[in-house]
């Protein structure tokens, strides 16, 4: 794939823009649950059925999951070796054969959802264990659905198609947010996530339906299907690996209070956010080029996009973990304190919100270094790293939830990331030779401290100008400190003349 000087540049701001959107709205849907349920049984159950769901439609079948990333993959390697008349006949048999397997696993989960349960969440009160029951059943078609979006995604990416796939999941929010909004039932939750993702499969479906049609299947040893096979099996075990963490965690949280499970689902949300904008924006237009250049066996072009990534990553992250936690208190407040969330689930929301925000930048980046063994087809070592994380995992929940509660939760989450990090480095620098980051290392330092200057002035001012805890205090102090925020960052960044726009651009030949 092959692309101009300003259209990756021009694809990542058209994603950035989309995904906002879409995000945005997927969050305003929190809002409306955290209104009408707020941090009790109904959103504690919800937490916990929609793991599996949730795995299937976004981990799994997202931006960046490994159907889109697999299915990606395969096309843009058939693109490069000028075989695009065989990519119709790939794709049908990608989905065909993806149907098949996603939907024999949907019969399984919902006919065993009490037992599914009874493993992601042993220690679940009755109340949220029951009706977490019921809601898992509605949306187990989920994993029938998840898979085949990922691989239509990936088909219409591949093709340069980036409007729909990226708006797609603004379907998912609306339907929970209107069926909610007319039937405020605990199961309203899990039917708005059902049709909204029959809404996202259709959206995927309708711009591949032309170059689908009636296009014959080829042999599952076709070598773009088995290299499919090769990259997406191991990807789906490191992806699933992260939904038995999230049980791990679960599992300890069900032992705290009502409500804790729904505080570090809300904290959850709100990181994600951003940090799903930034990802999307950036691994959806680097990673064909990463794999082309692989491909051509151009290292130092897939170093170049490498350090460009790292680069991007943290002018991004290091500014959104200093704004979370120096403006976290009238962040909740804003977005959640009203009906049934009260000032208490704000504090503890925050308390979870500031230990995750220290996860974010290590979280990109190891999402980014993830790319770059796909890339080099090789999803082996991925899926190591992800079956370390379960004793890891398990070592810091019980470090930290049984004695800080669901903080502890929040803390052994970052501390699985920074782990997984340091060992995607490691293998990834012996499989390459080098990282090759020596020119990311000063982007890297002034970002920081430049994030840390401006969240240092932001904290003494907040202090001296004391908002009160009112909804309309609490959008003045967003929007007066935020504003001032950014400002003081990108005025330190000019002065250390750190480059910005420059860093998602290819560079000429």
């Amino acid at each position: 794939m092959k692309l101009s000087n300003r259209s990756v540049l021009g694809i990542a701001t058209l994603i950035a823009v989309l995904t906002v959107l879409s995000k945005g709205i997927g969050f305003f849907r929190e809002v409306v649950i955290a209104n009408y349920f707020g941090a009790g049984v109904p959103k504690d159950a919800y937490a916990i059925a929609y793991i599996l769901p949730a795995m299937a439609l976004i981990l799994l079948g997202g931006l960046n999951g490994p159907f889109h990333t697999s299915t990606l993959s395969a096309i843009t390697r058939l693109q490069a070796e000028d075989k695009a008349e065989e990519i119709p006949r790939v794709a049908n048999t990608i989905l065909l054969w993806t149907g098949f397997f996603m939907g024999i696993l949907t019969i399984l989960v919902a006919w065993g959802a009490p037992s599914v349960l009874s493993v992601l969440a042993p220690a679940a009160k009755p109340a949220v264990r029951a009706l977490a029951i019921c809601q898992l059943q509605i949306m187990s078609p989920l994993l029938f659905l998840g898979g085949l979006i990922g691989c239509l995604c990936g088909l219409n990416n591949s093709r340069q198609e980036f409007a729909l796939p990226s708006l797609s999941p603004i379907v998912a929010s609306l339907a929970v947010m209107v069926t909610v909004f007319f039937w405020p039932d605990p199961l309203a939750l899990a039917w708005g996530t059902l049709i909204g993702a029959v809404g996202q499969f259709v959206l995927q479906l309708i711009p591949s339906l032309p170059s689908l049609h009636r296009a014959p299947l080829v042999p599952l040893n076709h070598p773009a299907v088995r290299e499919m096979g090769i990259l997406l099996l191991p990807a789906m075990l490191s992806s699933s690996i992260g939904t038995i963490n999230a049980a791990i965690g679960l599992g300890f949280a069900a032992m705290l209070p009502i409500g804790g499970i729904s505080a570090f689902d809300y904290a959850n949300k709100l990181i994600q956010l951003p940090l799903g904008v930034l990802l999307t924006a950036l691994l959806i237009p680097i990673f064909p080029l990463l794999t082309g250049a692989v491909v051509r066996n151009d290292w130092k072009t897939l170093h170049l996009w490498l350090n460009r990534g790292i680069q991007t990553i943290a002018i991004a992250t290091f500014p959104m973990t200093a704004l979370t936690v120096v403006l976290g208190v009238p962040l909740v407040r804003v977005l959640f304190e009203r009906g049934q969330f009260d000032a208490q689930a704000t504090r503890i929301t925050f308390l979870v919100l500031v230990y995750a925000a220290l996860g974010i930048a290590p979280y990109a980046a190891r999402d980014l270094l993830t790319r770059v063994f796909y890339a080099m087809n090789d999803s082996r070592r991925p899926l190591l790293i992800a079956l370390l994380s379960i004793a890891t995992n398990f070592l810091f929940n019980w470090l930290f939830v049984i004695p800080l509660g669901v903080i502890g939760l929040s803390i052994s989450t970052t501390l699985v990331t920074l782990v997984n990090l340091a060992l995607m480095a490691f293998w990834l620098r012996r499989r390459l030779g080098t990282l090759g980051l020596g020119p990311s290392v000063s982007t890297v330092l002034k970002s920081f401290l430049a994030s840390l200057f401006a969240g240092l002035l932001i904290w003494q001012l907040d202090r001296i100008a004391h908002f009160p805890p009112t909804f309309v205090a609490g959008i003045t102090e967003l929007a007066s400190l935020g504003t001032l925020f950014l400002l003081c960052y990108a005025a330190i960044l000019w002065l250390w003349k750190v480059p910005i726009l420059q860093q998602l651009r290819p560079a000429k030949a």
